[in-house]
C-alpha cells in the first residue's frame, strides 16, 4: 500500500477514487484557511475538469465544509460569522418593502 503526502494529507492509493477524495481535502482546507475557492482556478490547479470540481464542491457542502457561492466557494462558518445574509437582508429594507407592496397591491 503506497501512501501520498501532500501538505500533511495522507490518501491510502488503495482507497477508492483516491485522487478525488486527496483533490477534496486539499479544497477544504484551502476555504478552511479562509480563501474563497474559484472553480477555474482550482481545475487548472488540479489538472481536472470544471464539472469535477463543481462535483467535489457540492459533496463538501453536502458534508458541512463549505458553502457554495457563484462561481467556487467560501467556508460556511465565515459566511455564518459575517451575517451576509442578515446583512442582506437589512440592506434598502425601504425599498424591498415599497416593491413587495407594489406587487402585493397587484397580484391581490
Amino acid at each position: 500500500m503506497e501512501d501520498w503526502d501532500d501538505e500533511s494529507v495522507m490518501i491510502t492509493a488503495d482507497a477508492p477514487d483516491a485522487a478525488a477524495q486527496w483533490r477534496r481535502e486539499l479544497i477544504a482546507r484551502l476555504v478552511g484557511g479562509g480563501e474563497r475557492v474559484v472553480v477555474t482556478d482550482l481545475a487548472g490547479r488540479f489538472h481536472v475538469a470544471a464539472v469535477s470540481i463543481r462535483r467535489d464542491l457540492k459533496l463538501l457542502e453536502d458534508a458541512g465544509r463549505l458553502l457554495r457561492v457563484r462561481g467556487g466557494a467560501v467556508a460556511s462558518s465565515a459566511v455564518r460569522a459575517h451575517g451576509v445574509y442578515a446583512q442582506k437582508v437589512r440592506e434598502n429594507r425601504d425599498e424591498k418593502g415599497r416593491i413587495g407592496a407594489t406587487l402585493s397591491a397587484r397580484l391581490w
